[in-house]
């Protein structure tokens, strides 16, 4: 939310830019795993560690 305020304010730079996109993808993938990991322990019928 800080880089969309950002840029509707001022000029944000492109590469900080790209930067914020690449990390939120990178973000998603690791909580779509993370999603898949528990789904994955419930149909196992096991318990994840914690």
């Amino acid at each position: 939310m800080l880089l969309v305020g950002w840029d509707l304010a001022v000029t944000l730079p492109l590469p900080l830019g790209v930067a914020a996109h690449e990390g939120s993808t990178v973000l998603a993938g690791l909580n779509g795993l993370r999603l898949l990991r528990a789904a994955a322990w419930r149909r196992a019928g096991a318990r994840p560690a914690t």
